[in-house]
């Protein structure tokens, strides 16, 4: 948008120039096309610039935790240039007009200045992190992220000389190319890291040497306030419109109510088909996803924002003509930038899950294929009513009406469950291979209405609880064969102490080597023992043991292996009389006691530590 003052006609960036009628109504309440390409172009990139400084701090955050005084500083210091940038990002008729009337540095200029130097700041953290950090991973990590934003940086300074030539504006469109080839350098450098990795041969650094984990959900939170400021503003902008004449109120409130409708229907394709939960999101499934999903992200909150400005277009002139080659262009403008918002959705999702899983159901299901068919069909529609002379309260009503007929197609999409199938045959693998028994569609149905929770979460949650069951049930397994080895070899004289009957003290020793924290505690085997209480001998030594639960005679040669018998050593013990008999039994039965105690104990201290721990990491984060 551009202010009255300023005539397309001057402007040699226009790529179409505007009729009278369309000049004198624009300019009656003060907009003006400047050109459709060109000034999306520089919208386009002065967004993405000051979107990748958020997005620096969005991965460091979520990976790294400073806070001494001098990095507070820095902060601070981060927060004030990127004010400073922001406040010259001006209407692209007034860069136009500073640039003819020769200001030594003009806002374009100031701009570039202020995001080189939030740039460089950037590199100089993750550059102190590849020289002090503690961990090879760290140094690894931030290393590769200095030399990628070099390419940024590289870019970012070429556009600040560009825009400094004042004798050929043709440089003007060109600094914005390059400008904003820079602001996804990042992504193209990462994406050619993972894809390097699977194309030439290894050997490879493993990725706990190169890589530092990501904390998703502190991610998600903050890409959610990201979308949610780009929807707020539209509503913003609807709200701070000027109330319009009395012969005008009733096309005021259409194009009022028809924006906060397409704002709904944004929200809807964004807040209730993305995942809140880390284990269902693309950037936990793979790192080719999670990149491809932050760039395609970038691209929906500028169509979001860019959504915003054609509302407020629209709105501030609601008697404006049809007929002319601005209201196209500003028709075009609304309708090209939800038709990118609702179709990234069909691209977004799939990434969670995998765009050929999440597509192979509509193979199988011509209903679902039907519904997606439909859906892009919708988008088309949505981009060809822009032609139509059709005035802002008639085209925003319309594409209002189509923005609701998409979602109504996606909630019944959603209601035949494609995605969530693949999701769930997804998760059931992986529960499976995990030793996990498969989860079923209808338990996962069941748990979301109890809980009532997403489907997604649902899932998440019963592929946690399937790992912890088959986890748990292997240490049972193990545990138990253990022990009930142990118990038979304690309770029966064996073939060593039977033909040597002299040649091993007599005794039964339970010892214990190592208790696994979430052994159960089942009445029909011997619990694990401490080392601690291991001194039930009446003679001999304690025998030491190798396994969970060892019952060695005395000279400690039978306890290797976790069994009575050892391997090869004849120390399992010579019980003879039922007296001796009567006393192991009664030592077994006080040691499991005191196991069952120690373990209510262990577990009990476990689990303050681990609420200590989320504790100090969640005052990290915040």
């Amino acid at each position: 948008s551009s202010s009255s003052s300023s005539s397309s006609s001057s402007s040699s960036y226009d790529t179409s120039s505007s009729s009278g009628d369309a000049s004198s109504s624009s300019s009656s309440y003060g907009y003006e096309c400047e050109g459709f390409f060109v000034g999306n172009l520089y919208a386009l990139t002065m967004f993405q610039a000051l979107r990748r400084i958020w997005f620096h701090e969005l991965l460091f955050r979520s990976r790294f935790a400073t806070g001494d005084d001098a990095h507070r500083l820095v902060d601070m210091l981060g927060y004030l240039l990127l004010a400073f940038a922001a406040s010259n990002v001006r209407p692209i008729d007034e860069v136009e007009a500073q640039i003819e009337e020769g200001d030594r540095i003009h806002s374009l200029q100031w701009f570039w200045i202020w995001v080189v130097a939030l740039q460089a700041i950037w590199m100089l953290r993750y550059l102190e992190l590849a020289f002090l950090g503690k961990s090879e991973a760290v140094r690894r990590f931030a290393a590769a992220f200095t030399v990628d934003e070099f390419f940024t940086m590289a870019c970012w300074i070429t556009s600040l000389v560009l825009v400094t030539v004042q004798d050929y504006r043709g440089e003007f469109i060109a600094a914005m190319f390059i400008g904003l080839l820079g602001g996804f350098a990042s992504d193209a450098r990462a994406f050619y890291r993972v894809v390097r990795y699977k194309l030439v041969r290894g050997p490879h650094l493993s990725k706990e040497r190169r890589l530092i984990p990501m904390n998703i959900t502190f991610a998600i939170y903050r890409l959610n306030e990201f979308m949610f400021l780009q929807l707020g503003e539209t509503v913003l902008q609807l709200i701070i419109a000027d109330l319009p004449n009395d012969e005008d109120t009733v096309r005021h409130w259409i194009v009022f109510s028809s924006g906060f409708v397409i704002v709904l229907c944004m929200l809807y394709t964004y807040s209730l088909t993305e995942p809140h939960h880390a284990e269902a999101h693309a950037f936990k499934r793979s790192e080719l996803a999670g990149i491809t999903y932050s760039f395609l992200f970038g691209l929906k909150a500028f169509a979001v924002l860019i959504v915003g400005v054609a509302v407020k277009i629209a709105i501030a002139d609601v008697d404006a003509p049809a007929d002319t080659s601005t209201a196209e262009k500003q028709r075009l403008e609304l309708g090209i930038a939800l038709a990118v918002c609702f179709g990234l959705q069909l691209l977004m999702t799939p990434l969670h899950v995998g765009i050929h899983r999440f597509y192979a159901a509509l193979l199988r299901h011509r209903t679902r294929a039907l519904m997606v068919g439909i859906r892009l069909a919708l988008l088309f529609a949505i981009v060809i009513v822009c032609f139509a002379d059709l005035m802002p309260a008639s085209f925003t009503a319309i594409q209002a009406g189509l923005s609701v007929l998409e979602i109504c197609l996606l909630h019944h999409q959603r209601s035949l469950e494609p995605s969530h199938v693949v999701i769930a045959d997804a998760i059931r693998v992986s529960a499976t291979s995990g030793g996990g028994q498969p989860i079923g569609w209808a338990e996962i149905i069941s748990l979301a209405k109890t809980t009532q929770c997403t489907v997604q979460e649902a899932i998440c949650h019963a592929a946690e609880a399937s790992r912890a069951t088959a986890l748990k049930r292997r240490t049972a397994d193990s545990h138990g064969e253990s022990t009930r080895r142990s118990h038979r070899s304690a309770l029966s004289p064996s073939a060593s102490s039977l033909h040597h009957p002299r040649t091993t003290p007599r005794g039964c020793v339970p010892s214990v080597s190592h208790v696994p924290e979430d052994a159960p505690a089942d009445e029909n085997q011997v619990a694990p023992v401490p080392a601690k209480i291991e001194s039930f001998s009446h003679s001999g030594a304690a025998a030491p043991a190798t396994g969970t639960v060892g019952f060695g005679g005395g000279g400690g040669s039978g306890g290797s292996g976790g069994v009575a018998e050892g391997d090869g050593g004849d120390g399992a013990g010579d019980v003879h009389s039922p007296a001796q008999r009567l006393h192991t039994t009664a030592a077994i039965t006080s040691a499991r006691t005191r196991a069952a105690a120690w373990r209510t104990a262990h577990k009990q201290r476990a689990r303050e530590t681990r609420e200590e721990c989320l504790d100090e990491y969640l005052q990290h984060a915040i």
